[in-house]
């Protein structure tokens, strides 16, 4: 019976966290595509560069945000590092 109680008492600190409903959702807005490929270009990385096809940077960005996938401009705006910026 302890052994019982030890693991519902050790599962019970694993719970997930309630989601609170009156949170805002983040915001991946396309305003900051400008800022997002500034910066990538000033890093060098590859996503500041033209595609193979002649597409710059700001079109790619753009129409990213009109993907299914949210794209977090605004993070990737402040990466210090090419490899953060993949973290957004």
């Amino acid at each position: 019976m302890r052994r019982f109680a030890f693991i519902v008492l050790a599962l019970a600190g694993c719970l997930p966290e309630p989601v609170n409903p009156d949170a805002e959702e983040p915001s991946y807005v396309g305003e900051d595509c400008s800022a997002y490929c500034s910066n990538m270009q000033r890093l060098g990385c590859e996503e500041g560069k033209p595609t193979p096809n002649g597409a710059s940077c700001l079109e790619v960005c753009e129409n990213s945000l009109t993907g299914p996938v949210p794209f977090n401009t605004a993070c990737a705006a402040k990466a210090v590092s090419c490899e953060e910026s993949e973290g957004c």
